[in-house]
């Protein structure tokens, strides 16, 4: 855990809410640090939520894993999915509307990606 982590988990407060794009895509870290600075109790420390989830799900996924392996990082997945359920507001681009309480069902815009490759300067290279 970093120092800032640890600062803002000791702030005392009533009800706390976090936010984020994509925890479960992005990495099983960030989603335990949203939950335990949220609510610790749902996913336990670090430790027991690396041998509760984290492993299984990650083996699983590792390119050589077996057969075995990937069904139980799937049931693991699932366990942690059902777990977090209560505790997670999950919208889908199309659910969200362009006007909060409009009922002309406006909603957003097809997405447009555009990548653009940069190299890096010799400053950010070191």
């Amino acid at each position: 855990m970093t120092e800032r982590f640890k600062s803002i988990c000791k702030i005392l407060t009533v009800h706390r809410i976090a936010i984020s794009g994509t925890p479960i895509q992005n990495n099983l870290k960030e989603l335990w640090a949203l939950f335990y600075f949220c609510c610790p109790e749902v996913l336990g420390d670090r430790d027991e939520f690396r041998e509760r989830y984290e492993n299984a799900i990650n083996r699983g996924n590792e390119k050589d894993a077996t057969n075995r392996e990937k069904h139980i990082a799937f049931c693991t997945s699932h366990k942690l999915r059902e777990r977090i359920k209560p505790y997670f507001l999950r919208r889908m681009k199309g659910e969200v509307s362009l006007d909060i309480g409009s009922k002309n069902g406006k909603t957003l815009g097809k997405k447009n990606e555009l990548i653009i490759w940069l190299k890096l300067t010799d400053r950010q290279v070191q």
